[in-house]
């Protein structure tokens, strides 16, 4: 019976956030039409087993089921984050959210924490001037001469 009542919805089209915001703008950019990222979508079916050209239809409405799950997990937090009486949602009302589901708790923690260890090596690449006659390995045999742990190698 949730079968059913679960493919009557996704056949409505009408209660699509895709479809339905094909006559305004789209995401808020003011560009007239929806970003699709079918395309992207099949690439990562097919890595993850699907067929090599899995269906244009498969893969959009996988996608269509992932901006509705977006969608209602910001709504969600909209409501988190005014509950707490901040202006803004933050990292933590979407940990908040998903707090009782661990595995999907861990993806996260793991995403954010190397999306934080990314941006701290962009951020001391762009910091760090090379010297112009130096070249990249004799800098990097450098750095490890001068590195406290660099000991226990010798």
């Amino acid at each position: 019976m949730r079968i059913t009542t679960m493919s009557a919805k996704m056949s409505n089209s009408t209660s699509s956030p895709m479809t339905a915001g094909s006559s305004g703008t789209a995401a808020g950019r003011g560009s007239g039409r929806a970003t699709s990222f079918v395309p992207e979508l099949q690439s990562m079916m097919f890595a993850l087993g699907d067929a090599r050209r899995p269906l244009h239809e498969t893969a959009a409405l996988v996608e269509d089921i992932v901006h509705t799950q977006l969608i209602n997990l910001l709504h969600q937090a909209a409501d988190v984050t005014l509950l707490r009486g901040a202006r803004v949602i933050s990292p933590e009302d979407i940990i908040f959210l998903m707090r009782k589901d661990k595995k999907k708790l861990c993806r996260l923690l793991k995403y954010m924490q190397f999306r934080d260890y990314k941006s701290k090596i962009l951020k001391t690449i762009d910091d760090e001037e090379p010297l112009e006659s130096e070249t990249p390995k004799q800098k990097l045999n450098n750095d490890n001469v001068s590195h406290p742990s660099s000991e226990v190698f010798k």
